[in-house]
């Protein structure tokens, strides 16, 4: 056996054994917190269940069921993602009896597109220990998996594959091969088959592009990959951001396949432009783009891979540069090589450095430390990457300081560099692939280290001799738990008789309230209340009373007026369509054939593609019910007249205090709502309660009062349910 298939073996035994060590893995994304609290045990029947996650979600493949004792899920439960705030899902519930409850749970990220799943434990009323104990075993105490998928890592490599040759083949025609060719005398420099070496980077390219929208689909609905008629298929490619990404990434395929060959000065920088885009496309798609602040992670990530692509793509056309001089003189391949060399040595010195510092980056974001290197399965790949990349380095260092100076030594020794030269591309192509077979499974790996945090604002503010930080968790409409740091220039303040929270609308027209925190260690108080009731902006007042001073008044202002829009990915999946539609003219009008045959080919995919857009652009969903805003102000008017109604209509049910326990309540199953809860800003918008009260509760034996009630009493009820809400201060 030879050397180099020696080392492309070893290379492949080393992988394999990491594949069959890391087949379950820790989650993508991960569940920052959870309400209730994984093994709490509560008094009372929560309104529903709530989970913030590191990466926002796509709605209709996120899902929460929650099972009772008998491993039963509960009826009329709904869960969706949050609009406002894609990373965090609810299940509104209805009333649960006594018991011990499981939390299933299922995300798509709405970035990296992976999928994970967990589970958690929690108790209501009086709980078995034991049956707690054991359900939150069974859950790993909110533990989240995500399954290792061959196919996924597959369809990553050839696509990383395809994309290297798609941006280093242009490029080493342009800084490489042009102007070493345009040293030599005419005809001394045969020139390679580009289009066959653009042709086979595409059939990498594009199996893996097909098998990565297969693979995202099966994994959305729990298979290993779906097949191209599944409904999953439409689903995760009109609807979802992964779906966008990927017809642009086809789009972009579409116009390099209608691009002249890389050949000449021109072809070769248009073919490089759109080979880079395509990259992109990748990043888009990266852990990188999971990051909190994605900016300078996704383009550290861009300009990796390109310069991964500078590198390896080169290499391998570097080495069919080679291979098309086979039947050329002995003087005229060495003057090749020796005008070669130095040349891709120009460009690869240069990639070899830019991967290094975004390479060093990366890792600090995704792994950390040396104790995760070694004791992740992320880690432990991206230590056998980085032993593949020293190896590809020391070749590299040999090519550029042993075989360039033998090159230009005399035509004898050019001659030997070339043979060297040859057997070494091979070597280090081989590497290159297992290189990017590494980078196809960090892809898919979830990060040792995730910079996940749960969800607050955090504010700071100063008055007289002290120092204020103030944590606002999670930060949104409804109930909020309020951290407040008090310090002064000597350290933690110590003697304190009272702080207050004061919460005042910017707007006006809602009353201000007052809450107290409590001392929880010194120089830090806490407490929790819905005071934020409204989306909108707030001032808040920490006031601070020590014996002896002054008080010390500090404000912070805090706008809940949700910057987020709603991105509608069907329209933006449409106009990914209509790209492609052009690309695919482009191709066809390049074509060497006759007006009828370029009509006969070209005019049924493009009108294929363009009726596609127009149908994915007509097909937007209407909007959320969460999403209708209450026309109907709330005064005291208005709350008269919906107390009123809920006497006439609902207390016979609810209660006269919407507790669920009016006259009728105990000939249901399961009772009537809880609206103390269920009312509390925050837990439901004024629009899904004006929903139910429209079209009834799914599930429930809720009735519908559109028939009885016109718009306005509707909203005036809804503005009644609201004062029924626990006490704004949550112990």
């Amino acid at each position: 056996m030879g050397r180099a298939p020696r080392v492309l073996l070893a290379a492949a035994y080393a992988l394999g054994v990491l594949l069959v060590a890391v087949p379950r893995v820790l989650a993508h994304g991960v569940p920052v917190s959870t309400s209730p609290a994984a093994n709490a045990i509560l008094e009372r029947s929560p309104p529903q269940i709530e989970i913030f996650f590191s990466e926002a979600l796509e709605t209709g493949y996120s899902s929460i069921a929650v099972l009772d004792g008998a491993g039963a899920e509960l009826p009329g439960a709904i869960a969706r993602v949050d609009t406002a705030n894609p990373a965090r899902m609810t299940l509104r519930l209805r009333s649960m009896q006594p018991g011990v409850y499981t939390v299933v749970w299922q995300a798509l990220s709405a970035v990296d597109g992976h999928v994970t799943r967990g589970t958690f434990a929690f108790a209501v009323g009086r709980a078995d220990a034991a049956s707690l104990a054991t359900a939150a075993a069974a859950g790993s105490s909110g533990a989240s998996t995500t399954r290792l998928a061959f196919a996924e890592v597959a369809a990553r490599w050839l696509l990383q594959a395809g994309a290297a040759l798609l941006v280093g083949v242009p490029l080493f025609v342009l800084r490489v091969w042009l102007p070493a060719a345009g040293t030599l005398p005419a005809g001394n420099a045969r020139p390679p088959n580009w289009p066959l070496l653009t042709e086979a980077a595409l059939l990498l390219a594009l199996p893996g592009h097909i098998a990565a929208l297969l693979v995202q689909a099966g994994h959305a609905t729990g298979a290993e990959y779906a097949l191209p008629w599944d409904a999953a298929v439409g689903g995760i490619l009109f609807a979802t951001r992964f779906g966008f990404v990927w017809l642009l990434r086809t789009a972009l395929l579409a116009l390099i396949v209608a691009l002249p060959p890389p050949g000449a000065a021109a072809a070769a920088g248009r073919a490089l432009a759109a080979g880079a885009a395509l990259v992109f496309t990748l990043s888009l798609g990266s852990h990188a783009a999971a990051e909190a602040q994605a900016l300078l992670p996704l383009g550290a990530d861009w300009l990796h891979a390109l310069a991964a692509g500078v590198w390896l793509g080169g290499l391998g056309a570097f080495a069919v540069a080679l291979a098309a001089q086979r039947a050329a003189l002995p003087a005229e391949r060495s003057a090749l090589v020796r005008a070669l060399l130095p040349r891709f040595s120009s460009i690869a010195v240069p990639a070899v450095a830019l991967l290094g510092i975004t390479g060093l980056y990366a890792a600090g974001l995704r792994v950390g430390g040396w104790e995760a290197l070694a004791g992740t399965a992320y880690g432990r790949v991206l230590a056998a990457k980085l032993l593949l990349f020293g190896a590809l380095l020391a070749l590299g260092a040999y090519n550029l300081l042993r075989l360039t100076p033998m090159a230009a030594h005399s035509a004898a020794h050019g001659l030997r560099a070339a043979g060297i030269l040859q057997r070494t591309l091979k070597i280090e192509a081989g590497l290159g692939g297992a290189v990017l077979l590494c980078v196809g499974l960090l892809t898919t790996l979830p990060p040792a280290r995730v910079n996940a945090v749960a969800p607050s604002i955090e504010m700071a503010g100063s008055a007289d001799d002290l120092q204020f930080t103030l944590a606002v968790a999670p930060g949104r409409v409804g109930i909020n738990t309020f951290t407040l740091h008090a310090a002064t220039t000597s350290g933690a303040l110590a003697d304190v008789a009272e702080v207050q929270l004061r919460f005042t609308p910017r707007a006006g027209g809602v009353p201000a309230s007052t809450g107290k925190l409590q001392a929880v260690a010194a120089g830090t108080f806490s407490g929790q209340g819905a005071y934020l009731s409204l989306p909108q902006a707030w001032q808040l007042q920490a006031v601070v009373r020590r014996p002896g001073k002054y008080d010390a008044f500090a404000n912070f202002d805090l706008d809940l007026r949700s910057s987020a829009r709603r991105v509608i990915w069907q329209q933006l999946c449409a106009g990914a369509l209509l790209l492609a539609a052009a690309a695919c003219a482009a191709g066809v009008a390049r074509a060497g054939h006759s007006r009828l045959a370029r009509v006969a080919w070209g005019a049924p995919p493009g009108v294929a593609l363009l009726l596609a857009g127009g149908f994915v652009f007509m097909s937007v969903p209407p909007p959320e019910p969460d999403a209708l805003i209450n026309p109907v102000a709330s005064s005291a008017q208005s709350v008269a007249i919906g107390a009123t109604l809920f006497a006439q209509n609902c207390a016979v049910c609810h209660g006269p205090a919407g507790l669920g326990n009016g006259p009728l309540s105990v000939t249901f199953n399961p009772r009537p709502a809880d609206l103390s809860q269920h009312a509390v800003p925050g837990v439901h918008s004024d629009g899904e309660l004006f929903d139910w009260i429209t079209n009834g509760y799914p599930g429930a034996a809720m009735p519908g009062w559109r028939s009885v009630m016109n718009e306005s009493e509707r909203w005036h009820m809804v503005n009644f349910i609201r004062t029924l809400a626990l006490n704004s201060a949550v112990p």
